[in-house]
């Protein structure tokens, strides 16, 4: 019974609250809608995010980002990061040149060959990074509509 009681307070805990602050880590995040359009061929929407775990000084501060401002970053395993918003996705070298996502992420990135990558997701998104893969960098977006 003791185990069980335990088990049950342990996953209470590691649920984020309704604060967006999970009670387990201190991490505290937030999401602020700006503005958004709807209709037409492309809708539009600019929303800010604050996570005071990421250490990532943005655009707009640290900790802070916006939902246009995507970076590729490199961590010093050689993992390759993609940030926008609140997700990351997390590319994992393979030993053979490429790159492998985490499970259940079926997006793909590619190393060009020539100190570029492309990033394509399963709706039609690709983004494309220049040489400069270690400092945040404005990614051309093609997206079918």
């Amino acid at each position: 019974m003791k185990r069980l009681v335990c088990l049950l307070l342990l996953l209470f805990i590691a649920v984020p609250s309704f604060a967006s602050v999970n009670v387990l880590t201190g991490n505290y995040s937030y999401q602020q809608n700006l503005f958004s359009t709807q209709g037409g061929l492309l809708p539009l929407s600019l929303s800010l995010h604050y996570n005071s775990y990421d250490r990532l000084s943005g655009q707009v501060g640290a900790g802070w980002s916006h939902s246009y401002e995507i970076y590729l970053h490199e961590n010093s395993d050689g993992t390759l990061v993609l940030t926008g918003g609140l997700t990351k996705h997390f590319y994992f070298p393979d030993g053979n040149s490429g790159y492998v996502a985490r499970v259940g992420d079926f997006s793909t990135l590619t190393d060009n060959g020539d100190d570029t990558y492309t990033i394509n997701f399963p709706d039609g998104r690709t983004y494309q990074f220049g040489s400069d893969k270690n400092s945040p960098v404005s990614p051309t977006v093609t997206a079918t509509v």
